[in-house]
């Protein structure tokens, strides 16, 4: 069997529904610039929490670290170089870093949502009769890292028909 490439379908770029080893390209998508940085939020994941105590146990030299990143599993090494660097940018503009989901060494943690957080975001995202809100997106965290084919999903959410305002995070 002869396998196709994806194409455009009535004129709407291909939107890839699944992980295909035959197709690993991105649609062309129009990106457009944020606004400024306001802080960093980072979701603990268990890889990310085992890179990053790892490497504080490796001691506080750039060697020592970089030693110890050597010898981390790939998606260890890459969820704690994709938290470092969004960390860095807030800190670069002096703006807060904080952890959710999780505590990590040198970051402070906003710990577990309770009750009272979670009915609070609720009724930000509650819509007016004029369909707008206080919160007007949430946040999706695709774990790209654990299942690669979630990279693709992403793109695919975020060019749906009424897809609603939503941020996509896409970790790897």
């Amino acid at each position: 069997p002869r396998l196709l490439a994806p194409t455009a379908v009535d004129g709407e770029p291909y939107i890839p529904y699944e992980f295909s080893v035959a197709h690993q390209s991105v649609p062309p998508m129009e990106t457009k610039a944020g606004g400024p940085i306001v802080g960093a939020i980072i979701s603990v994941t268990p890889d990310l929490k085992e890179a990053a105590e790892f490497v504080e146990k490796a001691g506080t030299t750039k060697r020592a670290k970089a030693e110890a990143l050597s010898f981390l599993p790939n998606q260890q090494r890459n969820a704690f170089a994709a938290a470092s660097s969004v960390a860095q940018l807030a800190r670069q503009q002096g703006m807060p870093v904080v952890t959710v989901g999780g505590s990590l060494p040198g970051l402070e943690s906003v710990g577990e949502p309770t009750d009272v957080d979670v009915q609070e975001a609720l009724a930000a995202m509650e819509l007016d009769e004029m369909g707008e809100s206080r919160l007007n997106y949430y946040i999706q965290v695709y774990r790209a890292n654990d299942y690669p084919f979630y990279a693709d999903y992403a793109v695919h959410r975020a060019t749906e028909v009424l897809s609603g305002p939503r941020q996509i995070i896409v970790t790897k």
